[in-house]
């Protein structure tokens, strides 16, 4: 009869023993490989080791072949994940904001890391995608203020919408010769972004963020419930374009309604809305609003 290391107490597994599904133990280091037991594990579960804080480094089993959602959201201490080589996919969340994670190796074999996977992870430094993936997902690396450098193999088509917001340190991404598409706001706030280079290091773009519509740098957000807040949705709802709306400020089409995206310097200041549904096209739309000079005022005496 095979014994876990672990005692029993620490873990829940589904009825068939391939899927763990929620962590209970306090360990700082964990061994799934090593496991009598749990090295047979196919799956993570939804949520499985979600704010184990006293969790700082995990090797995960060699049949895993998926990372649910949020598997691994706010360990806060987790600062390395040994992959498995026949990992297939990572779940929508599964590391996000995990803080202290600085680095690691993902498996070619994933094919998909679902959005989100890896936002907030603030230490992160450098990462190289799995050449099977295509598509990098929504806000994969939202928030990653470490990050320094991107790696993207041949075979990447698309990197979708806010997919690097925010990622400050961010200077240069191997861009290969595949990609069709790059969605809006994917770099917003990468104000240190200056090369996007190709697959043998020919640099194609210089000074992208001053050249490219989607290098926006990032302002910040207006405070709810202060004059600026109240100023832009008024001017908002004052677009042409609006006034076929009930309400012109929000636009209600198809449960959709404006939101506010933040504030952002492309040669300007604007404010940014955007709305998914808009009724003037039943498409996704946005706009930019002017702001007002008293917070032009005050954004000038602050940059000061």
């Amino acid at each position: 009869m095979k014994i876990s290391n672990y005692p029993k107490s620490s873990y829940i597994l589904s009825a068939d023993g391939l899927t763990l599904e929620e962590w209970l133990g306090i360990e700082s280091i964990i061994d799934l490989a090593g496991d009598n037991i749990l090295a047979n594990l196919q799956f993570i579960g939804d949520f499985a080791f979600n704010n184990c804080r006293s969790l700082t480094t995990i090797k995960l089993p060699p049949k895993l072949s998926a990372i649910g959602i949020g598997a691994f959201c706010l360990c806060s201490n987790l600062r390395t994940v040994i992959f498995p080589e026949n990992l297939l996919k990572i779940g929508e969340g599964a590391f996000a904001n995990c803080e202290s994670l600085v680095c690691f190796n993902l498996p070619d074999s994933i094919e998909l890391i679902d959005k989100y996977a890896f936002t907030g992870c603030v230490d992160l430094k450098s990462v190289t995608m799995p050449e099977k993936v295509t598509t990098i997902e929504i806000a994969t690396f939202k928030d990653c203020v470490s990050l320094k450098s991107v790696i993207l193999h041949e075979g990447v088509t698309t990197i979708k919408n806010q997919a690097f917001w925010n990622c400050q340190s961010l200077e240069e991404v191997v861009i290969p010769f595949s990609l069709k598409s790059i969605e809006d706001f994917a770099f917003i706030g990468c104000q240190s972004l200056t090369k996007l280079l190709r697959p043998d290091y020919v640099s194609i773009v210089e000074n992208l963020k001053l050249k490219i519509d989607f290098f926006y740098t990032f302002i910040g957000d207006v405070e709810p419930d202060s004059t600026e807040w109240d100023y832009m949705w008024e001017e908002l709802a004052k677009e042409p374009i609006n006034s076929i709306c009930v309400d012109p400020s929000v636009c209600l089409n198809n449960n959709e309604v404006y939101e506010y995206m933040g504030t952002f310097y492309d040669g300007e200041i604007l404010h940014n809305f955007r709305h998914r549904c808009h009724p003037a096209s039943d498409d996704k739309f946005y706009i930019d609003i002017k702001p007002s000079e008293a917070y032009l005022v005050e954004i000038e005496e602050f940059r000061k």
